[in-house]
């Protein structure tokens, strides 16, 4: 089985304050490993045109907030995978957004209480698509040296030690 998660994965967040924790600990990781920051837009319509501030080393970088997936990669096309932090009963609609996003071809939705109906249609999708999805209730995912998606492994201490 190939590496999910590589140097190469750009990302957009999709979600409020839990996704914005997810930069954090993401920007942790790609400032340890020698990495540029792999977050490259967030997605959360009510305050689309601003920007989430996320601590990289000592630099605080800008992050923009779009209204859609279609609009954030319109914007960043590298981006490549998708977090889905939304509340469940968004999760459906922001995963199937991403699946139909050009170029996006994983998904790790981390949101918890997605309905089981709805998992199973996202997953059909996806397979219909030729992309993967990760999740849902999904703790991110880590490839050593390479790649964090999400709050994986926890906190910075707990990086050090490994």
């Amino acid at each position: 089985m190939s590496i999910i998660a590589t140097k190469q994965t750009q990302v957009v967040i999709v979600g409020a304050r839990a996704g914005q924790n997810a930069a954090k600990r993401m920007a942790e990781f790609c400032y340890m490993m020698g990495l540029p920051l792999n977050v490259h837009a967030f997605v959360y319509p009510p305050d689309a045109g601003k920007t989430v501030e996320v601590l990289y080393g000592n630099q605080l970088l800008s992050i923009p907030v779009y209204a859609s997936v279609a609009d954030a990669h319109a914007a960043h096309p590298t981006v490549n995978t998708a977090l889905i932090y939304a509340g469940a009963d968004k999760v459906f609609s922001t995963t199937k957004e991403a699946l139909d996003t050009d170029g996006i071809n994983f998904v790790s939705i981390i949101a918890e209480g997605v309905p089981e109906k709805d998992a199973k249609r996202l997953i059909k999708l996806s397979q219909e698509k030729n992309k993967l999805v990760n999740g849902p209730a999904a703790v991110g995912v880590m490839s050593a040296g390479e790649c964090r998606l999400g709050v994986i492994g926890g906190e910075y201490r707990n990086l050090k030690l490994c």
